[in-house]
């Protein structure tokens, strides 16, 4: 994912939502870590216009409270790609977010293009949900819904 923030798609996120919350030097941890617990309005602003816009105030920071704070430096990088000899073989649902604000729809759809590309004969069955990048998480019924309707429940 990181090598998408320098596309056009990617022109409208707000990187420094994430950036304002970064605690510690990233090269002396071995990871990137995160203060989720900050009282800061400003950094409490950005993150949930970037991951939740959607949820109330109370919904946002009780979410927030359960992520964890340290990310690998490693993750999501090129090397992570998926390669067409050991990829794609099994049907595939990629559950789009409509007004995720991290990973807007144009990204998303790019991503799916490229997944598509690299195993066209299985290409993903898109299933679009409303709401933000955590919405679903948080208000998880039509997600839900969607799964089992694909587990065939």
């Amino acid at each position: 994912m990181g090598g998408y923030y320098a596309e056009p798609e990617m022109a409208d996120v707000d990187a420094g939502a994430l950036t304002a919350a970064l605690v510690g030097n990233p090269a002396e941890l071995g990871l990137l870590r995160f203060n989720f617990r900050t009282a800061d309005p400003t950094t409490l602003a950005a993150l949930k216009k970037a991951f939740a816009a959607d949820l109330t105030d109370d919904e946002f920071r009780t979410f927030l409270s359960t992520f964890q704070p340290d990310e690998n430096l490693g993750a999501g990088t090129s090397v992570d790609r998926a390669q067409a000899a050991t990829w794609g073989r099994i049907p595939r649902t990629y559950v789009r977010p409509a007004a995720d604000a991290s990973v807007p729809p144009a990204v998303q759809d790019r991503m799916i293009r490229e997944a598509d590309a690299l195993t066209p004969d299985n290409p993903f069955d898109v299933r679009t949900l409303e709401g933000s990048h955590l919405r679903r998480l948080v208000h998880p019924e039509p997600a839900a819904e969607l799964l089992a309707g694909l587990a065939g429940f």
